[in-house]
């Protein structure tokens, strides 16, 4: 249910062009510690009038609140309103997010300046019934908000999720060829809109932000941890390809022959460089069994300068750097982020994807900024928070659908 309410069925251009105002207004405040109605029609370029009315709606309805005169506003308010300021209520509504791994369902809920209000991390054992642990975290979520101030559930996994087959696959989860989970989403029964995304879209999308508009136009963030996905960020838009399926660098093959992938394949880059393909190199170095292995202990090997360690991380170097250099060449971006459990493995180790990449003749990947993420790896369910505020949160109006596949 929207929280301004449309006064006529079926929508019209003129409810639509309200809805558009009313979202560059939200934002606008949201951009903002305080702002007065005037200083947002000199922004938006709307009347004052108007201005004021959809001020007045965004009250009503629970997302704006006044927070008294602005600053030196005494003197040129002797005559008419004294003008107010402006900003976000906060706590006028909420965003539920679920994020699965292999191991964990991590939900938190979201405020309107996507501020943390509670948190709640489950331990999964197998075999895992996905929809009822997604349910679990939801009633929970549901019950510390007042009825109709839930605008929205996103869910993220570590998945290959088909706009067009419907389907989930995954590396990582065991929902091959998986429709059951869509279906549920979409029965959901709440009034309220549904977001599925591949994880690393939303980290991308948080990464992004937290950079200033100019700083970064092209970006690939690559996400390395039990598997190795990818989010792309192309002329400042994230680029999701023609059914949603952009961003699998981790099946980017680099050697036909080598090692098998539970995709099918052979040789792809993930079974070089994400954990357990570490952990398993690491574990054949020592004559080990991977299982008896953390990561945390190969880490801190490689701290150490252990020999062993050195070996796999080096390989690891230069598997990323090959895998890193053949997207730069094909989508010709500036900056590469490297976010997820691999950046545990610190500075050293991406000066040698740096050493790797920099030593050809490549004038694309010698221009190309390499770093590690700057948030942490709770920034999912952040990068979640800000796509459904950006891309699907609509205030007067009722979407189009239940479920957005992203």
């Amino acid at each position: 249910m929207p929280l301004i309410s449309a006064k006529q069925k079926p929508i019209t251009d003129q409810q639509r062009i309200k809805e558009s105002n009313l979202k560059f207004i939200f934002d606008a405040i949201l951009r903002s510690e305080a702002v007065s109605r005037s200083e947002l029609a000199q922004r938006s370029g709307l009347s004052p009038t108007t201005v004021y009315s959809l001020v007045d709606e965004m009250i009503d309805g629970g997302v704006v609140s006044e927070i008294g005169a602005e600053a030196g506003a005494e003197e040129t308010a002797k005559v008419g309103r004294r003008p107010q300021l402006l900003r976000i209520n906060s706590e006028g509504a909420f965003i539920a997010c679920a994020w699965l791994s292999r191991a964990h369902i991590q939900c938190q809920l979201f405020d309107l300046k996507c501020n943390v209000v509670h948190t709640r991390r489950k331990r999964l054992s197998q075999p895992v019934d996905y929809n009822a642990e997604i349910q679990s975290g939801l009633d929970e979520m549901r019950g510390l908000v007042a009825p109709g101030r839930l605008l929205g559930l996103c869910v993220a996994l570590p998945a290959v999720i088909g706009r067009k087959n419907r389907q989930l696959n995954s590396t990582v989860l065991h929902v091959e060829g998986d429709k059951s989970m869509l279906s549920y989403l979409e029965a959901i029964p709440l009034d309220m809109p549904v977001v599925l995304g591949n994880e690393s879209i939303f980290y991308t999308y948080a990464e992004k932000a937290a950079y200033s508009p100019s700083d970064i136009r092209n970006m690939l963030y690559v996400n390395i941890g039990a598997g190795v996905g990818a989010g792309i960020f192309l002329n400042g838009e994230i680029y999701m390809g023609s059914t949603g399926l952009a961003g699998e660098i981790g099946h980017m093959t680099l050697d036909m022959n080598g090692r098998p992938c539970e995709c099918g394949g052979r040789g792809c880059l993930e079974r070089y460089v994400c954990v357990p393909a570490i952990l398993e190199s690491y574990a054949q170095e020592k004559k080990i069994c991977a299982s008896d292995i953390a990561f945390e202990d190969f880490v801190a090997a490689l701290s150490n300068g252990e020999p062993a360690a050195e070996a796999v991380a080096a390989e690891a170097a230069r598997c990323l750097a090959a895998g890193i250099e053949s997207a730069i060449n094909l989508l010709d971006i500036d900056t590469v982020v490297l976010g997820g459990e691999i950046s545990l493995m610190g500075e050293p180790f991406l000066q040698q994807i740096g050493k790797n990449m920099f030593a050809t003749i490549n004038k694309a990947a010698s221009r190309c900024r390499v770093c590690y993420a700057r948030l942490d790896r709770g920034a999912c369910l952040l990068g979640m928070a800000k796509y459904f505020l950006d891309n699907v949160f609509q205030l007067s109006l009722e979407y189009a659908q239940k479920l957005y596949i992203i």
